[in-house]
């Protein structure tokens, strides 16, 4: 089970670290925070690699974790699947949005890049959570949220806020909203 939970990690690293290549475009180039997002990706992806090979695994968690890895590749292809055809802004970048994407899997998400990252942090917090699993994913989250919250901001103060303040309230952050009844 181990060489498979790290195959899966490896392989969503892999994919997502080509997406940032790929799929999101660098208006501004690669800002600071994008930039720590990398390198802070790069420690927490060996310290996840790392805890997989040395924690005293147990079968049920690592089914769930299969499950997370699963679905955090699964989000991200819907995601890219959804903006192969208009390019997002790579995180943290200041240019402004010209268009919003409500459609596909950002019908329920507006942040759904950041969901599959999460994801996949997440399962290895499932399959071995040691302290240095747990510190990185939730600095991984903190700088998800970060980032998603600087572009509501810019999407507030585009000519696009009436807009996006309307599927605000259609679409959760990194969750599908609930419905309210």
């Amino acid at each position: 089970m181990r060489w498979w939970l790290a195959s899966l990690l490896l392989i969503s690293l892999v994919i997502y670290a080509h997406a940032i290549q790929k799929t999101f475009v660098r208006s501004d180039g690669v800002r600071m925070g994008m930039r720590l997002l990398q390198i802070l990706g790069a420690g927490a992806g060996v310290a996840h690699l790392w805890a997989l090979f040395t924690f005293d695994l147990r079968l049920p968690a690592t089914l769930v974790a299969t499950m997370s890895y699963l679905a955090g590749l699964g989000v991200f292809a819907a995601a890219r699947n959804v903006t192969a055809v208009r390019r997002l802004s790579l995180a943290y970048s200041l240019d402004m949005p010209t268009f919003l994407i409500n459609q596909g899997i950002y019908r329920y998400i507006r942040h759904p890049f950041y969901s599959a990252y999460i994801l996949t942090w997440l399962a290895g917090v499932i399959a071995a959570p040691g302290l240095w699993v747990i510190a990185s994913t939730l600095v991984m989250i903190v700088l998800y949220a970060r980032a998603a919250l600087l572009e509501e901001q810019k999407f507030a103060a585009s000519a696009l806020a009436e807009d996006y303040a309307a599927y605000r309230l259609t679409a959760g952050m990194f969750l599908p909203r609930l419905p309210v009844h």
